[in-house]
């Protein structure tokens, strides 16, 4: 299969938008929000090359690296990934649903179907 310099483009295009977000997405300090900053600022290309709407989004964001507080931001990002898991970031975390679940089915309960999430 051959591709084209533009499906080489929005390839491109879509992993600067995944290394951005994989960074927004970790444990928030000083040195890490300076990376999402320069990343933010090597974006514009790349967001303006893919077909999808989210350039106000992305500059909302963005502009709110440079103000934000890092020790407000990681009570915050403690609660919601790491201690009452509303949004569990590691995978072993929903391997113990699968546990469960095999616990459920030996007694002949479909877990999943009666799952509440």
């Amino acid at each position: 299969m051959v591709t084209t310099k533009s499906e080489t483009e929005l390839a491109l295009a879509r992993a600067d938008v995944y290394r951005f977000l994989s960074m927004a997405f970790v444990y928030p300090d000083k040195d890490k929000l300076a990376t999402l900053h320069e990343l933010a600022s090597d974006m514009d290309s790349s967001i303006s090359l893919l077909p999808y709407d989210m350039k106000e989004e992305y500059l909302a964001f963005t502009s709110l690296i440079e103000t934000v507080d890092v020790t407000a931001l990681q009570p915050d990002f403690t609660e919601m990934f790491l201690t009452r898991m509303f949004c569990p970031s590691t995978e072993t975390t929903y391997g113990k649903i699968a546990s469960i679940s095999r616990i459920f089915l030996a007694i002949s309960v479909d877990f999943i179907k009666h799952l509440v999430l």
